[in-house]
Order: structure tokens, then C-alpha cells, then sequence
């Protein structure tokens, strides 16, 4: 354990890397050759190595020397890009979201995506309410009940529809995951007014798909 924080420390890891979510690991060796991501493998905590190995896996006694033929300091190079998202100062609203566990962080997106739908809907009767919430789904359905009854200006509307409109992405599967897209969008501006370091911090606690639309990567 103390030899391999000794190795990071040596080769400038990212501090906090292991609390980004896998996903940015992943994305990362996905650009690079397999001696590269062996030499990865030696740097990074404990609880990312299944990451890495899963790339690295295969490679025999051939992959390994060519590895070690490697200077140590290719891993910092190569995680350099994931230290924004984990090292970056940050305001109020991204330090209480990134305090979340991944799961609990992209439901609460869900819920502000469900309040958002919900938003954009202002005007409309009854009837399309209702369908839009047995769309949504439990418990999103009840979020959007909630937020039929807030008051809500034309402008505010506008900026709803606006979320809706563009931020789902083809890919994504089932409400959860459409309603987080949304809420991405609606949370954005907020993180980026409040620390130029938040929408960093918060990306790096969602998975790489997800966190890359935020910081536009």
C-alpha cells in the first residue's frame, strides 16, 4: 500500500482520481495503446485497477516489458486530463452534489429533469399533463405533480421548453436516464454562474457520456 502511494505521488496522479466515476478511466484508455494502459494500471488506487486491467487483460510477458520499458510518468500524462474533475475548487451547489453517491447524483438530476418537463408543460390541459406523467413513470410522476402547482413566469417556460426540446440524447434508455439529460441542462447554467470549477467537479461524478455533454468535451 505505502509503495503504491509512494508510485503515485512520484508520478503526479490526480489527487481525488478515486472518486471520479470509472467511466472517465475508461474513456481515457480508450485512446491509448495497450503498453500504456499497463503502465496505467500500476498508478491508479486500488479500487479502478478492474478498469484498467479490463483493457490491459491479454497482453502477456510481451505487453508487460513493453510497458516497463515505459518511464512512470506516462500515467500522469495520460490522467492529466481527469484532474479538472477532480481537483478543481468548486462552489456550494457541486461540493453537495458530488457528496452523493453516483446512483443518488443522477437521480437527483432526474428529479430536477422531472420538475423541468414538468415546466415546459405550463399552459397545457389535463389531459396532456397526465400522459406526460404516466410516461415519466414512478416516482418521477409525483415530481412533476409537485411542480405543476409552482408558479412559473413565461420566461421561465420558454427556458424549460428549451431543455426539453434539445437535451435528450437518442441513446439514452428508460425515464431515469432521459429526465437526467434534462436536468443536465437545466443545472448547468447554475454550476457554471456559481465557480468556473463546478461544472468540472460534478461532471467527474457522472458517468463520462453524461459528464462530457456538461463540460463539452
Amino acid at each position: 500500500m505505502l509503495s503504491r502511494w509512494r508510485g503515485r505521488a512520484a508520478t503526479g496522479i490526480p489527487d481525488g482520481i478515486e472518486r471520479l466515476h470509472p467511466s472517465w478511466i475508461a474513456w481515457i484508455l480508450s485512446h491509448e495503446p495497450p503498453d500504456v494502459v499497463f503502465r496505467i494500471r500500476e498508478a491508479v488506487p486500488e479500487g479502478l485497477a478492474p478498469t484498467v486491467d479490463a483493457d490491459a487483460r491479454g497482453g502477456g510477458t510481451t505487453l508487460a516489458n513493453a510497458a516497463a520499458a515505459l518511464p512512470a510518468e506516462v500515467a500522469r500524462i495520460a490522467l492529466t486530463p481527469l484532474a479538472r474533475l477532480c481537483e478543481e475548487p468548486c462552489g456550494p451547489c457541486a461540493a453537495a452534489l458530488v457528496a452523493l453517491t453516483f446512483d443518488d447524483l443522477e437521480r437527483e438530476l432526474a428529479r430536477l429533469g422531472a420538475r423541468t418537463l414538468a415546466h415546459s408543460l405550463a399552459g397545457n390541459d389535463a389531459t396532456v399533463r397526465a400522459r406526460a406523467m404516466a410516461l415519466a413513470g414512478a416516482p418521477w410522476a409525483a415530481v412533476m405533480g409537485d411542480a405543476f402547482r409552482e408558479p412559473i413566469s413565461p420566461a421561465e417556460r420558454k427556458t424549460a421548453l428549451a431543455h426539453v426540446a434539445s437535451n435528450v440524447e437518442a441513446s439514452a434508455h428508460g425515464s431515469t436516464e432521459r429526465l437526467a439529460h434534462i436536468g443536465l441542462a437545466a443545472l448547468k447554467a447554475q454550476l457554471v454562474s456559481e465557480h468556473p470549477g463546478s461544472p468540472f467537479r460534478v461532471a467527474g461524478r457522472l458517468p463520462a457520456a453524461l459528464g462530457r455533454r456538461l463540460i463539452e468535451w
